[in-house]
């Protein structure tokens, strides 16, 4: 019932506006949500937002429960170590870097330690489990913004933490970065092809094939690790890699890491292999 303008409004005008109203109201109260807007809208983000959480946590729990498995406490020299270095490729016919994509950060770790032109800037350690910077103001100024296109230390250790890489914090191979998957050795059958991220495979005509002397089918096998799936090492508990390493030597190559430039297509280059 309309109330009119300009007039006193009776008792009984009263009484029947506050029945509408509370009809309206009623009504509104039994309409689908769906059906109101305003009221849909924060009840579908709270939802939402609930279920993302339940789902995160659910995540969280589950790799937390697969990292536990995997991280055992081992006797010296090893504690959280595990040797890989007699796992086998397990796809020897896919490049360290597929065609056409930009090669990972290992794959460039692996070119950069097997360029002789930096041994005087960066290098394994003898073991060859480890690599370490020996002159960190000429790896950033020359070396990164070749590799990385950048020229910030920072980040580059950034970049090496996030791929799981361990820093070592005492003896001899102070400050040296280590990865499971990660050594040097002997490549049985494996070019890398650096292609720049600027160029794609349609107007390359050159690229650098290096015949690495490590083990980079085992760096296929590297993922960037979750929150929850990384793991402090106390100084005490790190490995001892020479110790390792007499117990399970790498692979050694016959001679140095050597680099093949030519003229060819990148589709091509990928076809050649090591003998």
């Amino acid at each position: 019932m309309a109330l009119r303008k300009h007039k006193s409004y009776t008792p009984e005008d009263l009484s029947a506006a506050l029945i509408m109203t509370s009809l309206t109201s009623g009504f509104k109260r039994h309409l689908p949500a769906e059906a109101d807007d305003e009221h849909f809208a924060p009840l579908a983000k709270r939802r939402a937002t609930e279920a993302k959480v339940l789902k995160t946590r659910d995540s969280i729990e589950t790799q937390a429960i697969v990292s536990a498995t995997n991280w055992v406490l081992k006797p010296a020299p090893y504690f959280y170590y595990n040797d890989r270095s007699r796992e086998p490729d397990d796809d020897p016919l896919t490049p360290l870097t597929p065609p056409g994509l930009v090669p990972t950060f290992p794959a460039k770790m692996h070119a950069i330690l097997s360029n002789k032109e930096l041994s005087d800037v960066i290098e394994w350690l003898p073991h060859g489990r480890a690599w370490r910077i020996l002159k960190p103001r000429t790896f950033e100024i020359h070396v990164l913004p070749r590799y990385f296109h950048h020229n910030k230390l920072s980040s580059f250790v950034r970049q090496t933490n996030g791929w799981g890489f361990r820093r070592l914090t005492q003896g001899y191979d102070r400050n040296a970065y280590y990865h499971e998957y990660f050594l040097k050795g002997k490549s049985m059958c494996h070019y890398l092809i650096l292609v720049s991220p600027r160029l794609s495979p349609s107007n390359t005509s050159s690229a650098t094939c290096t015949a690495l002397a490590g083990l980079p089918h085992l760096s296929k096998k590297m993922v960037r690790p979750k929150v929850a799936e990384k793991k402090s090492v106390e100084p005490d508990h790190e490995p001892d890699l020479y110790a390792i390493s007499r117990e399970f030597p790498l692979p050694t190559a016959d001679d140095e890491s050597k680099h093949i430039s030519f003229e060819t297509d990148v589709m091509s280059s990928l076809s050649l292999m090591c003998t």
